[in-house]
């Protein structure tokens, strides 16, 4: 769970530090399409860090084992999507490193598993004082 907080944290300031430097204008060499994929891996990096911080405390007060892991899971899931899909992004577009283009719907897809990974976690009876599921 620390290691999610502090993961979550540290990505959480870099989306910051990411949006203040591209939110003022236009970024040097960048069109205006350029600028629109930028803005959206500024967007999900942002996304992404709060769900790793909300999945990281779901898993410290989460009453079951199984829970506890699912939420865990998606807490990684969340950080390998937002690690693939923003910074693949940001590496193509601010230094020209084109080769990792295919790595970006990676990201993407470990964002959604994050989220199927979030209601699986909470099929299991998420946290304490929560009802059993039902069935």
């Amino acid at each position: 769970m620390h290691v999610s907080l502090f993961t979550g944290a540290i990505l959480g300031l870099l989306a910051v530090v990411a949006g203040a430097a591209t939110g003022h204008g236009p970024v040097a060499g960048l069109d205006e399409e350029s600028m629109r994929s930028l803005m959206t891996a500024v967007r999900y990096h942002e996304f992404g860090a709060v769900m790793i911080v909300a999945t990281g405390l779901a898993a410290a007060l989460a009453d079951s084992g199984r829970a506890a892991f699912r939420l865990g899971l998606s807490s990684w899931l969340f950080v390998a999507g937002t690690l693939l899909f923003s910074f693949s992004i940001y590496a193509r577009l601010l230094l020209g490193l084109d080769w990792l283009s295919p790595v970006t719907p990676l990201g993407g897809m470990c964002h959604m598993v994050g989220w199927i990974a979030l209601g699986w976690a909470a099929l299991s009876g998420m946290t304490r004082g929560s009802s059993p599921p039902e069935g």
